[in-house]
């Protein structure tokens, strides 16, 4: 390891290079002086002031430094401290001569600590990974900063060649090197492409021509040769390559883990936030961007956050702009309460909407399939499986094995556990309120609160229940799964989706169901309107306290980042004077990391459940689903911004599981709408029971036949695909292949074949 730079990573405060307690960088080729000329020097975020240092860094590690109160937790020793260190060092790492031989047999914790630091330093300083490197300690002198910048376009070559990189290829060179695809005899060449400016296909095709200025280029495996033909490394691919090349080396989790590291973030960059800001990604202004199917804002959101976020905005983007026309049939039929309408037309009407939400969530689904199939192809993640890392975690002996077999099996008994909970649960507090309804002026059922309060408690009974229970089983699943043997991360994810939303879809919906088709055979309901309007009340009470509690949690987390942000300063005030600069990467550190889109997702597609398959008992619940969507997608977009830390750029297949999940709400939709038509609402739900299994037989195969014509004209493949996908085909062999070159192989002895060799006198 050839060493380009010097950098300190020291353990001690004393030693600090001259400079550093002011904030100075020191080791780096550059220093990191505020920004300067045509760039603002100082912004505001969350209400402070800030330095901008942001700069051209791409990563922050932050290391903790030894101060009065800690230091005496670094003195005592270490039995085994190869072995500690091999849970950090990659196998070629410790195969490294340097090394392996710097563990001693003993060691205190301090020791062991600038030992692995040492190693890092000398990691990241080497040609092995060409970064610029700088550091600066933080402004209450706990922790230092080391930043990484991957600059050197030939380091980005070598990494890109070596990791089976792929790129876009540029516009420019379908413009040289295309053939004319399937040229229509007498008609103008490349006539698919006289509406845009490039001999490149684009998202939109109609009428066999492309238009719209969203080219949609193919990928190709980058290499030396193919450099020219490719469009540039982005600054989101420098961040992939140091995540991955430093994985190849040490466990960035088992850095953190034991404490060398206290963190690893991404740096926001405060001139494209404000990019995106001016583009209405996060304001007001752009309020209604998410209505338009053309808006180019998502491409923006994939170039800074990488395709998870962008995948998440888009199908957010998506779900809003299919909620806005069911919104307003929604007011429709809600409007029905107000006119002058008979009883039985009012019921007709509801009924009507229930077969509109049927055919409204299999359009949903089968479109959106469309859209995410496009800019899969857009975004290069066609190939993800294949070139997606393996977790250090999993271990090849250990797949299939009986042990597995048994540990997966024990997480699916505890999704079988918590269903049951909830089942029992929502069981005991109907047949609580039965008790209690059946005493109104009796004895008190609960001390201190008379019956008919008692009564009313239980709808809100059920709602605690289910964010109890949703809040435990998304700690423990998500611990579980992450103990579980899965090759990639992708493969964690859709396993641990699948096991928290099966639990939380039975927590959610199955109060709902009960009282809907249960509750009437059991407790018994209203001898007129039945059990529709205490589900009617209960689902007004849950869906408002959903959505009052979805945007709390977003609201604390913004409170909580301003408030970690203010105790920072306030105590470095007290300590070193007012004067004292806060830094932008500092106010990062305290920001609350961007995990993953799985809570986010998980909330958005339970409330569209609720959407699908209860609508039509409250149908304002579809418009008040579209105006909080709408509100939030700003909201998260806002603290995807400034107050999470920038997610670290993830490749992603469309939302993954979500959609077979979704797929599954769109035809659990068909069987409770006509299960609520048929058995909740009249007239036919006075009609004798062998009627009622007749027509909801009949009403739900019709549906589901519905389903299938509907499957069938919108495919998942649509036009544009098929012919972006020949197009790039055709354009890969083009530009890379050689169809000059003479090809000279060995020959053979030519064999007769004359006609003349048979029986033919």
């Amino acid at each position: 390891q050839g060493q380009d730079q010097d950098i300190w990573l020291g353990f001690r405060r004393d030693s600090l290079p001259s400079g550093a307690m002011s904030g100075e960088a020191n080791g780096s080729v550059r220093d990191t002086a505020p920004l300067i000329g045509d760039k603002p020097s100082k912004a505001k975020v969350l209400g402070q002031e800030v330095l901008l240092d942001d700069e051209n860094w791409h990563y922050v590690m932050v290391l903790p430094l030894l101060t009065d109160k800690n230091q005496e937790d670094y003195k005592h020793h270490i039995s085994h401290p190869e072995k500690k260190a091999k849970e950090i060092f990659k196998k070629k790492t410790m195969a490294m001569p340097v090394v392996g031989s710097k563990f001693q047999k003993q060691m205190t914790e301090q020791e062991y600590h600038e030992t692995v630091r040492s190693i890092i330093g000398d990691l990241l300083s080497s040609s092995t990974f060409g970064l610029k490197l700088g550091t600066k300690v933080s402004i209450d002198g706990d922790e230092l900063f080391l930043m990484l910048e991957l600059a050197d376009e030939d380091a980005k070559v070598q990494i890109a060649s070596s990791l089976d990189w792929s790129l876009p290829l540029k516009e420019s060179e379908y413009d040289k090197k295309l053939k004319d695809p399937f040229p229509i005899d007498g008609g103008t060449p490349f006539e698919e492409f006289s509406k845009i400016d490039h001999r490149c296909p684009t998202t939109n095709y109609s009428g066999g021509k492309f238009y719209g200025s969203i080219y949609c280029p193919a990928y190709a495996y980058y290499s030396s040769g193919r450099a020219g033909s490719l469009q540039p490394f982005r600054e989101v691919d420098a961040l992939r390559m140091i995540w991955r090349r430093l994985e190849e080396y040490v466990s960035i989790e088992h850095l953190i883990a034991q404490g060398i590291i206290v963190q690893m973030f991404p740096v926001h960059r405060y001139s494209e936030i404000q990019k995106l800001s001016h583009s209405g990604f996060f304001t007001l202004r752009g309020l209604c961007k998410p209505l338009s199917k053309s808006d180019p804002t998502i491409d923006k959101v994939r170039d800074y956050f990488g395709e998870e976020v962008a995948f998440f905005f888009d199908w957010l983007n998506f779900s809003i702009r299919m909620m806005a026309p069911m919104a307003f049939i929604s007011l429709l039929v809600f409007a029905r309460y107000f006119l002058n309408l008979e009883p039985e037309t009012r019921r007709y009407i509801q009924m009507s909407f229930a077969g509109i939400l049927c055919l409204w969530a299999s359009i949903f689904v089968e479109r959106y399939n469309q859209n995410c199939e496009t800019k899969i192809e857009q975004w290069g993640m066609r190939n993800l499986s294949q070139v997606s890392t393996v977790r250090p975690e999993f271990k090849l002996s250990y797949r299939g094995s009986t042990p597995e077999s048994i540990q997966n099996g024990f997480h699916w008994c505890l999704v079988l556990a918590f269903m049951v909970e909830t089942v029992l649960v929502t069981f005991a507090i109907s047949a609580f309120r039965m008790d209690v309804d059946a005493h109104p002026d009796g004895e008190r059922r609960v001390p201190w609160v008379d019956n008919e309060t008692a009564s009313d408690m239980g709808k809100y009974l059920i709602t605690i229940n289910i964010k109890i229970m949703a809040f435990i089983w998304g700690i423990l699943s998500p611990a579980l799964s992450g103990w579980e043997n899965h090759k990639t991360d992708q493969d964690l994810k859709a396993a641990r989706v699948s096991k928290i939303f099966a639990v939380k879809a039975v927590v959610y919906y199955y109060p709902f169901f009960y009282i809907a088709f249960v509750k009437r055979y059991i407790e018994g309901c209203g001898e007129v309107e039945g059990c529709v309007p205490e589900l009617v009340e209960n689902l007004a009470v849950f869906f408002a306290t959903h959505i009052a509690s979805v945007i709390a949690m977003i609201m604390i987390q913004i409170g909580w980042a301003k408030y970690q942000i203010w105790s920072e300063v306030k105590k470095a005030k007290k300590t070193k004077g007012e004067g004292v600069a806060y830094t932008y990467l500092q106010l990062q550190a305290k920001c609350p990391p961007y995990l993953e889109d799985t809570d986010d997702l998980m909330e958005l597609v339970l409330s569209l459940g609720f959407v699908m398959m209860f609508a039509v008992a409250l149908p304002v619940m579809a418009c008040l689903a579209f105006i909080t969507n709408l509100i939030e997608v700003k909201i998260l977009a806002w603290r995807m911004a400034h107050v999470n830390q920038r997610a670290r750029p993830m490749g992603q297949y469309g939302i993954g599981v979500w959609s077979d999940i979704i797929r599954i709400l769109s035809t659990a939709a068909v069987v409770c709408n006509a299960g609520l038509a048929v058995f909740s609402m009249h007239p036919i739900k006075d009609m004798d029971t062998k009627t009622k299994l007749i027509i909801f037989v009949g009403l739900q195969n019709s549906a589901m036949v519905l389903k299938f014509i509907i499957e069938s004209f919108i495919p998942m493949r649509p036009l544009n695909l098929v012919r972006i996908q020949e197009i790039n085909e055709l354009a890969v062999d083009d530009i890379f292949g050689d169809d000059k070159k003479i090809v000279q192989a060995k020959s053979t002895k030519k064999p007769d074949l004359g006609m003349k060799q048979g029986t033919v006198a």
